[in-house]
């Protein structure tokens, strides 16, 4: 087994409607945190517990 430090950039692609509610609160998150975020988001399976958690989202940004 040979081990080697991963350098390629990590991404999370954010959903369309938490970009409408402010996408730039996902930046300050560093990418491991955002990929928790939107995974949340995304696994939300009513419309209002979505909107709760993008709301949530952007408030923890500050």
């Amino acid at each position: 087994m040979t081990l080697g430090r991963d350098t390629a950039e990590w991404t999370v692609e954010v959903p369309e409607d938490p970009a409408e509610g402010g996408r730039a609160a996902f930046d300050p998150f560093p990418c491991s945190r955002r990929g928790q975020r939107v995974g949340a988001i995304e696994s939300a399976e009513r419309p209002q517990t979505r909107a709760r958690r993008i709301d949530e989202a952007v408030a923890a940004a500050g």
